[in-house]
């Protein structure tokens, strides 16, 4: 019998996603407390599609992997969705939000890059950040300002890349990746978060996924 990876009881052995994964890691409990609800809105032009709406167990999890470097939870935002995740955005190349080096060097690992990794589409590591100041550290002005503190790399302008981060708040850092890219040439680019905070009411529901 299964454990569940945050709560660590048994899991039932018939479980809703084990059509898709050999173990699964999430109890449908906490599953539940994880609210999961694929949407979308347009930020500026740019789509950004969610999982989740940033609530208080999503928050500690969070905490627990990026903060408290619990790398056993790296699977758990996504593994339950990743088969049809992974259908939906099947043509794109994922480009993580950049990440502060020292930080993902005291941690071990990139927490973005290792999230999204439960997804098994290409990622590519175009993005670096020039600083180490926190988006959450700064005040609207700064976070409006992020793009003068990213760098981009070279990219094929012919490919259909997804910007991917874990939580979208004001959107100032995927519209900052969003502009590097177009100024590169690149014109196939979408945005897929983890989690967004409260959204406005025109945020829609995708038909086609289901993820509950």
């Amino acid at each position: 019998m299964a454990i569940c990876k945050v709560c660590f009881k048994n899991i039932p052995n018939l479980s809703w996603d084990s059509a898709f994964l050999q173990e699964p890691i999430l109890c449908s409990n906490c599953l539940a407390m994880m609210k999961p609800s694929f949407k979308k809105e347009v930020l500026e032009g740019l789509t950004i599609y969610s999982l989740y709406e940033y609530n208080d167990f999503i928050r500690s999890l969070l905490y627990q992997f990026k903060g408290c470097f619990d790398y056993a939870l790296k699977d758990v935002f996504f593994l339950p969705s990743a088969f049809l995740l992974s259908l939906y955005f099947h043509s794109y190349i994922m480009l993580p939000a950049p990440s502060a080096k020292e930080n993902d060097k005291k941690r071990g690992y990139n927490h973005v890059e290792e999230m999204f990794s439960s997804l098994s589409l290409p990622m590519l590591s175009i993005f670096e950040k020039k600083d180490s100041l926190k988006q959450s550290d700064c005040s609207l002005k700064e976070r409006k300002e992020v793009k003068k503190r990213i760098l981009c790399k070279e990219v094929d302008c012919s490919r259909h890349y997804l910007l991917v981060d874990d939580v979208c708040t004001t959107g100032s850092t995927l519209l900052a990746m969003r502009d590097l890219l177009q100024e590169k040439g690149v014109k196939h680019i979408k945005a897929f978060v983890m989690a967004r905070t409260k959204w406005k009411k025109n945020k829609a529901k995708i038909d086609g996924l289901r993820c509950q």
